[in-house]
């Protein structure tokens, strides 16, 4: 009875539960194996991770070491360069104030002294004092006593007299006259170069204000000379490019600032071509409908036509930086052909 009918309907039983069973121990131990394997992946990454950045940190540090070993140099080269600089002068300094002392002592020497002695080979075993440009000697005493009381010692290594103190401050005097009317012209022709560009861009913005709506234009009172020019020279340059995107007619290219001449200045102009259409016959005939069957005519019709019409122009910035304004003419309107009256009808056959 056991084996019969117990043990079949209990084993099936008891296999199923054992193969679940089964099944719920291998997910389980999936599902661990999963999560140990994401943990190791994620480790992996961050020792990647760090070891990158280390290996940055590491390139940075160098880098940064180059570059201040790079800028050491470079001072070390300067500060070298200058230092026999100024061992150069010193010497060259020096070995001129020997020939000019060995000059002065084997040729004669004009003696000139603010207190009245003059002649050559003068020698009154005091202490005597020579220009470095004329080489008058006078005496050290006379000389010291002429300087006012609350002047700086004077240099007497390189000295000079009354003579040559004039003649070099009027030629420092005629150098700086020079200086200043190099800087008042070019103060001018950048006066120039702005009133121009202001005054385009003015008219540039004007005319495309009629098509686009409102230009802005920049202000540049704030900025310096440079700034200001350079800003407005670029707004007029994308004005310039708007309005000849905008127009059908080609633009004239903007001639570069340098070559504008110093007193006069040239403003870029649109073409404006016209054109005219081909002249037309004065009248022309339509052809005639129908063949005049039943006793009338076809009929016909004469139009009228303009004899030439003009296009309307486009508009132009003229070299005064008034905007051209030019006429539109429109085209005459074709008249309505007049046709006449249709012809009775036949009379009827009866």
């Amino acid at each position: 009875m056991v084996n019969d009918e117990l043990l079949p309907r209990i084993i099936p039983e008891y296999e199923a539960k054992e193969k679940q069973r089964e099944m719920e121990l291998a997910m389980l131990n999936r599902k661990r194996s999963s999560r140990i394997i994401m943990k190791e992946l994620e480790r992996a990454q961050q020792q990647e991770e760090h070891e990158r950045r280390r290996l940055i940190e590491e390139k940075r540090q160098q880098e940064e070491q180059r570059r201040k070993k790079e800028k050491k140099e470079r001072k070390e080269r300067w500060e070298a360069r200058e230092q026999r600089a100024q061992e150069k002068e010193a010497r060259q300094s020096a070995r001129h104030r020997e020939t000019r002392k060995r000059k002065r002592e084997s040729e004669q020497v004009d003696f000139d002294c603010i207190c009245g002695q003059h002649g050559q080979q003068m020698d009154d075993e005091q202490p005597t004092v020579s220009c470095q440009r004329c080489d008058v000697v006078q005496h050290l005493y006379c000389v010291e006593a002429d300087y006012p009381a609350d002047a700086p010692a004077p240099d007497w290594s390189h000295y000079h007299c009354t003579h040559c103190r004039r003649i070099l401050e009027e030629r420092e005097q005629e150098e700086e006259r020079i200086r200043e009317r190099k800087r008042r012209r070019e103060e001018k022709k950048q006066q120039l170069r702005f009133s121009y560009l202001a005054q385009y861009a003015e008219q540039a913005a004007s005319s495309q204000q009629d098509t686009d709506g409102d230009v802005d234009i920049e202000d540049t009172s704030d900025m310096d000379g440079d700034a200001s020019g350079a800003a407005l020279a670029s707004h007029v340059k994308r004005i310039h490019l708007r309005v000849a995107e905008s127009s059908s007619a080609p633009m004239a290219p903007m001639a570069p600032l340098s070559l504008l001449p110093p007193n006069a200045v040239t403003i870029p102009a649109m073409n404006t071509p016209t054109a005219q259409l081909a002249p037309a016959p004065a009248s022309s005939t339509l052809p005639t409908i129908g063949d005049g069957g039943g006793g009338g005519g076809g009929y016909s019709a004469t139009v009228s036509h303009p004899a030439s019409a003009t296009l309307p122009a486009m508009p132009a910035v003229s070299s005064a930086c008034v905007p051209a304004t030019s006429s539109v003419v429109a085209p005459a309107t074709r008249p309505e052909a007049s046709l006449p009256p249709p012809p009775p009808p036949p009379p009827s056959s009866s």
